[in-house]
């Protein structure tokens, strides 16, 4: 049993980040060891229905995910500020301006033109074909 505990904290400490909390406040310090200790429970049943061997292999395949996930929450992040900007150069708000790309056949077309050409860069293109967006 002892030992079962000891792998717990150390799995803990190296994938998790356990007892890296820097506040003092004693209710942070008590959510950090529940999340980190919940967060290990579902890595722990993950585990079980999963075609990882160990709890190293689970948590880097966790971690490259998670990753994943951060750089396309980012990406929404600066496109969300992007399209804001624009919006009130155009004196419009966030809804608005979503709406008229949507409905605007034009802004569709060139939004498609776009999604084509990084289409053909993420394929390996040496040289991406730019033809006349009206043609989409």
């Amino acid at each position: 049993m002892r030992w079962a505990i000891e792998v717990l904290i150390k799995d803990c400490r190296q994938s998790l980040g356990f007892g890296k909390c820097q506040s003092n406040d004693f209710d942070s310090q008590l959510a950090d060891v529940t999340i980190t200790l919940m967060t290990y429970q579902i890595a722990a049943l993950d585990l079980r229905f999963s075609q990882y061997e160990t709890m190293g292999q689970l948590f880097r395949g966790m971690s490259t995910e998670l990753n994943k996930l951060t750089l396309w929450n980012t990406m929404l992040e600066c496109l969300e500020g992007i399209l804001k900007a624009i919006a009130e150069a155009c004196g419009w708000d966030m809804d608005s301006a979503l709406r008229f790309i949507i409905t605007n056949e034009e802004a569709t077309r060139e939004i498609l033109f776009l999604a084509r050409a990084l289409q053909q860069y993420r394929a390996g293109a040496d040289c991406i074909v730019i033809e006349n967006v009206n043609s989409y």
